[in-house]
């Protein structure tokens, strides 16, 4: 029954199973999606179609999850080809990633060993995922039917069944197909609304979805790898004016593309013309018909928002007792008991004779706008107002302009001056982030970790819009503004290991160039975001003019927001040596010592949670390296050296007086040198250690963080609120770099091999009798 859905795309019927997927996986680059493609989405009542039954009312609110039942995922697994796809998909829609499903079952349909050690391999990589085998040790599951598999199914649990070749499932389609079912338990049986599904092929059609596509002829003289999916990038077709397609054609030539015919065409000689509305014939045989279907629905995604609402209906719909694709759909675990055992055509048992028998109707899901209630409200964007805001520069973010509007306490016009500020840098930031992210491939996106990223800056876009459209001019607005930004922080707190496990995820699909490319531009730009942001949360708080007294900020404080003006680098490498050390200690029973020379009282402006993950990172690696290498009784020696004197007095902003800040021996530069006795980094690894997710630990050992399991010495604090830990991902050395460099420092290694390391971290800050700044008094 399956695989004559995902069988009708650019190959011919009659090919073989090991060949055709073969080509199924060379054609993703165009076609991203390939047999069924779920996405949740509710009928129009506009409609001008024949009548399939009377309207059901509209879900006023989806519901809060009750607490007394699980949801549970069942895959009819057969086909790793296609759950290798449909794996980020179940992942996005877990608990433990923000979803609603308690546990995703496999339900192991196949005999393939190969398949089946893939599986198990699957498994291990969420907590969430479970393997069920049909029979004793899996023998004969294949021949296991359709019906019996249903067996495994309990009572009391909210099931959600997906097909094995779902290959796209839109963010809030889950979701609302479990909120219609608890909404809805008259219904028998709830199911998604499916792109290349027979019956709502013929309704999509109807609705004006379907495009004027048609295979091109000739193949195209650039190679098949470096084609785009994306209809915008399409040549239109060129073909003879004559040219019909309203029949089953054999594919002009392997891994060719369809094409648009562009405004001036009508869908006349396409082979949608074929659809009727039927459980079969040429909607479910008609590999050509299925083509026009997917790339009409690719056209579609690409506009985002907008083109996939013309999928959508505005209530629910009952099908009368006609058989429908089961391919998505959720159904109580009572109803499957009470009416076991099922037939081997469970299709035809669910849709149709339990309907006719019960008089209970299947409808497709009919969701709202909205997400699930405890999920994020991600908001929409105008695609053309983030590709306005993408196109503008980027402000080159300073310490001067982080400190630019005064020593707290600040004056309530000097608070407003900050908040107007910061609107004026954020949103163009993150529309940039949002754009370098649509840039990444389709699949590297639907990753549940890099698109729980990207939904968290079109949240806080779209939250802050409305603000940028007016100033801030009263502390009402003021304070409102700040909580806001308080709760955007929060959101975004842990980016960076979200981000690292994505990518590590994704190591297939992405090439460790483009990964080290998107990375080094991401975080560099995150570091300015998150500092804009925490700078006038800072302010607010030291600052607070609406508040009594007792919230004044303290006159002899060296801080300006998150910026301590007098910073002490033996001070940070001091607290960093202690939690480092405890760790070490309990990891491996040891902790090397560590010795500060060279001028320790040295100060300089800089921000201390940026020199905390440094420190913490480069003392990490140095404790392990001495420790593992049998020289923990060998000290660690941190040299700083501070810049000459005899840097130039002037004000940052001409025009301004001078001010003098706490500190008065701060220095503009500092440069700490960290020297162990680890044996020195090995010629091969050398070069690899500046590259994102390069790591020295082994697999397993990755899988192991990645599941919660953290060495100990590994638990790093992260800057700027990333509390999770990076253990095993390789990216404490390149993220520190980048921390470094973004204020015009940087981090240099010399390795001594067979000896010892030393790393070179340079700082540059703004000096205390040299700190001047563009400031009022």
């Amino acid at each position: 029954m399956l695989p004559r859905y995902s069988n009708i795309v650019y190959t011919s019927l009659n090919e073989q199973p090991a060949k055709r997927r073969r080509y199924i996986f060379l054609l993703l680059k165009i076609l991203v999606v390939l047999g069924l493609i779920a996405i949740a989405i509710a009928f129009s009542l506009s409609l001008h179609v024949p009548r399939l039954g009377p309207p059901k009312q509209l879900i006023a609110e989806i519901p809060t999850l009750p607490k007394e039942f699980r949801t549970v995922g069942l895959v009819f697994y057969g086909r790793r080809s296609r759950v290798e796809v449909l794996d980020c998909y179940l992942k996005q829609n877990l608990k433990e990633n923000g979803g609603l499903l308690d546990e995703v079952i496999f339900l192991a349909r196949t005999d393939d060993v190969d398949d089946l050690a893939w599986l198990d391999q699957l498994v291990a990589t969420s907590d969430g995922y479970t393997r069920h085998n049909l029979t004793e040790n899996n023998e004969n599951a294949s021949k296991v039917s359709y019906g019996d598999t249903w067996d495994i199914v309990e009572r009391g649990t909210l099931y959600v069944k997906f097909d094995d070749d779902i290959m796209y499932i839109a963010p809030n389609a889950i979701s609302s197909l479990i909120a219609t079912k608890i909404a809805h338990p008259e219904h028998i049986v709830t199911s998604a609304n499916i792109v290349n599904s027979p019956r709502l092929t013929w309704l999509h059609y109807h609705m004006g979805v379907i495009r004027p596509y048609l295979p091109e002829l000739s193949p195209p003289l650039t190679p098949f790898s470096s084609l785009s999916w994306r209809a915008s990038e399409l040549p239109p077709w060129d073909g003879p004016s004559t040219f019909s397609l309203t029949k089953r054609p054999d594919p002009p030539f392997e891994h060719h593309r369809w094409l648009p015919l562009g405004p001036n065409y009508s869908l006349q000689g396409t082979p949608i013309e074929l659809v009727e509305y039927h459980k079969t014939t040429e909607g479910i045989m008609n590999w050509a018909l299925a083509a026009q279907v997917h790339y009409s629905f690719l056209e579609h995604l690409e506009q985002g928002e907008e083109g996939l609402q013309k999928y959508k209906f505005d209530s629910l719909w009952d099908y009368m007792g006609e058989r429908l694709s089961i391919n998505l759909i959720a159904i109580w675990g009572d109803d499957v008991v009470d009416n076991r055992p099922f037939p081997d055509d469970d299709e035809e048992y669910l849709t149709r004779t339990l309907v006719a028998r019960t008089g209970r109707p299947q409808i497709p899901v009919a969701p709202t706008s909205r997400p699930w209630p405890h999920q994020p409200q991600f908001g929409n964007i105008n695609d053309d107002r983030v590709a306005h805001l993408a196109a503008k520069p980027l402000h080159p973010l300073s310490l001067a302009d982080l400190v630019r509007h005064g020593r707290p306490p600040l004056s309530a016009d000097d608070l407003f001056s900050s908040a107007n500020f910061t609107l004026s840098l954020l949103p163009n930031r993150l529309a940039h982030r949002i754009q370098a992210l649509r840039n990444l491939p389709f699949i590297v996106v639907s990753n549940p970790h890099i698109s729980r990223i990207y939904n968290n800056y079109v949240h806080s876009l779209s939250t802050l819009l409305p603000y940028q459209e007016r100033r801030i001019t009263n502390l009402e607005d003021e304070i409102q503004f700040t909580e806001v930004m308080a709760d955007l922080v929060q959101t975004h707190s842990n980016t960076i290991p979200i981000l690292a496990r994505g990518f590590l995820e994704c190591r297939k699909y992405i090439s460790p160039t483009n990964v080290t490319r998107f990375l080094d531009e991401h975080l560099r730009a995150r570091i300015g975001t998150r500092l804009i942001a925490e700078q006038h949360i800072a302010l607010h708080l030291s600052s607070q003019p609406h508040c009594r007294e007792g919230s004044a900020h303290s006159e002899t404080s060296s801080y300006v927001g998150v910026i301590d003006t007098a910073l002490r680098p033996a001070e940070i490498i001091r607290h960093c040596e202690s939690f480092v050390s405890e760790i070490c200690e309990l990891k491996y029973g040891v902790r090397p010592t560590v010795v500060i020379n060279g001028q320790p009282d040295t100060r300089l402006a800089h921000v201390p949670t940026h020199l905390e993950y440094i420190i913490t990172e480069l003392l990490k690696n140095a404790f392990r390296a001495t420790v593992e290498s049998g020289n923990e009784k060998e000290p660690i020696a941190v040299t700083i050296a501070a810049a000459p004197e005899g840097t130039p007095k002037g004000a940052l902003i001409s025009g301004v007086e001078e001010m003098h800040w706490p500190g008065s021996s701060s220095r503009p530069g500092v440069t700490i040198r960290i020297r162990d006795r680890g044996g020195g980094i090995s010629p091969e690894v050398l070069p690899n250690i500046w590259n994102y997710s390069f790591t020295t630990f082994a697999d397993d050992e990755v899988l192991d963080a990645n599941n919660g399991n953290t060495d100990a010495l590994n638990a790093i604090s992260g800057a700027g609120g990333d509390s999770s830990s990076l253990a095993g991902l390789g990216y404490g050395l390149p993220l520190g770099r980048a921390y470094a460099e973004y204020f015009g420092g940087g981090v240099a290694v010399q390795s001594l091999w067979g000896w010892g390391t030393d790393v070179y971290l340079k700082l540059r800050g703004l000096g205390g009798q040299e700190f001047n700044m563009g400031l009022k008094q």
